[in-house]
């Protein structure tokens, strides 16, 4: 099914007009912030999308991009995809003129082999991790080095799972997690079940990998496994809240609120990934119908209070709209567009273009003003382009949502 605007004409005008607020707002956006999720990389994104829709200025991009390129150099910082190096090279490689960022990336992918090639002892997930490199290397796919980093990634995603009698896993280590989570929360680690942290994630970029051929056999086991482990943790197998976010010792599983970050919603993304790359119907019709419960879900009932893309209304609405380009069901569609409408409705008189994001501060969560694509205005403001124009929206690879 080809890209195509999903709103009618008054709420696509709405759409627009927020679009257009939040742009004339970034567009002299001071960035001290480099990385992709809250700074000047997920800036260039933006704009690179904007200026394909005519709705940008023809420079912006290359600033932002620029800005963030200057900051590698400059300002120290880990290899994440998310707070680090590989989202700016990422931007870089998907918003280039030259295919996968050419050769300017060529020393990017040199590190990243040089540790690849050593034993892993970091993170595997999409955030901070070894998917999030393989999203990287997807990316680079024309590099002589994409297929061996990918490759990697793969034995590495392969060694580090848990593999039982009821299906593969991978666990998030105590030492892996934020202090005061680890402290409070979760001394001895857990399993996490969300897409940017968890199983799911790692689930969607192996479905990638099988698609474009790599290490098709391994990764057919583990995404068998991964898959039959994940389905067996659902608390129950109707209405909301199927999955909790995490489940581990001294945690009870709870239903976790509807996001792409974690929840249902990305739970059903992920398993629709893996059961359109594969060809396997079953697990194709258990996404639909998470999908189709998660989209009856009333907005009262999913505590959402926020408007942007990791846990927010704006992310709802772009996860619906890929649900409704990959089936075309119409319930897809209108809860894409209610969704759209819902992030409208939290628009205010203050932030950028009218949006705060919560942030936790000294202990507490404050509403502040966040520019960038994961939590912020930019990712609001990719949202609703892609419900108002036929630009397909592949800046969405980087949150697993698309091939």
């Amino acid at each position: 099914m080809s890209w195509e605007p999903i709103l009618d004409k008054e709420l696509r005008k709405s759409a627009l007009e927020t679009v257009q607020s939040i742009a004339v707002h970034l567009r002299h956006h001071d960035a001290d912030d480099a990385t992709i999720s809250g700074g000047s990389a997920g800036l260039a994104v933006l704009f690179h999308y904007l200026d394909r829709a005519d709705l940008g200025d023809g420079h912006s991009a290359n600033r932002f991009l620029e800005h963030a390129m200057d900051s590698v150099a400059t300002t120290p910082m880990s290899a994440a995809l998310y707070e680090g190096l590989l989202g700016i090279a990422w931007a870089l490689a998907h918003v280039s003129e030259e295919p996968g960022g050419g050769e300017a990336l060529n020393e990017v992918d040199a590190l990243l082999l040089n540790l690849l090639r050593r034993p892993w002892y970091g993170d595997f997930d999409l955030t901070n991790g070894l998917v999030g490199i393989g999203v990287y290397a997807r990316e680079r796919l024309l590099s002589n080095a994409a297929e061996e980093m990918l490759s990697l990634v793969i034995a590495h995603l392969d060694f580090l799972a848990e593999k039982g009698p009821d299906g593969t896993a991978w666990f998030t280590r105590p030492e892996m997690l934020p202090a005061d989570s680890r402290i409070h929360y979760a001394p001895e680690g857990f399993y996490n079940l969300g897409m940017a942290h968890g199983v799911p994630g790692a689930i969607a970029f192996l479905s990638h990998a099988y698609t474009l051929g790599v290490e098709k056999h391994k990764v057919r086991r583990l995404l068998d496994d991964a898959i039959r482990w994940l389905l067996a943790r659902r608390i129950h197998h109707t209405g909301f809240g199927q999955f909790p976010r995490c489940i581990g010792p001294g945690i009870a599983p709870e239903p976790a609120r509807a996001a792409w970050c974690h929840g249902d919603p990305g739970v059903a993304a992920a398993l629709l990934l893996a059961a359109r790359s594969l060809g396997q119907t079953d697990w194709e019709d258990i996404a639909i119908a998470l999908g189709r419960t998660s989209a009856l879900q009333l907005h009262e009932k999913s505590q959402v209070a926020e408007a942007g893309f990791c846990h927010g209304a704006a992310g709802l609405a772009h996860l619906f709209n890929r649900f409704y380009h990959a089936t075309g069901e119409t319930l897809f569609k209108d809860a894409a567009g209610s969704w759209v409408r819902r992030t409208l409705e939290m628009r205010t008189d203050q932030g950028i273009g009218g949006y705060l994001a919560l942030t936790g501060s000294h202990g507490k969560m404050v509403w502040t003003p966040e520019p960038g694509m994961l939590t912020g205005a930019a990712g609001i403001c990719l949202s609703l382009l892609a419900a108002s124009t036929s630009i397909e929206p592949l800046w969405d690879r980087i949150y697993l949502l698309s091939n």
